[in-house]
């Protein structure tokens, strides 16, 4: 999981496959627990 701004304040959150690589799902916001949620988990 990664998080990164697009600009001054929009900001994305990456969720990674770590043994492919592959993207998962993008999330708008730097928030882990909305990421988390949104996936189930």
């Amino acid at each position: 999981m990664d998080d990164f701004a697009l600009y001054a304040d929009v900001y994305g959150t990456l969720l990674v496959d770590a043994a492919t690589r592959l993207r998962i799902e993008l999330c708008a916001g730097r928030d882990a627990e909305r990421a988390v949620v949104s996936r189930g988990v």
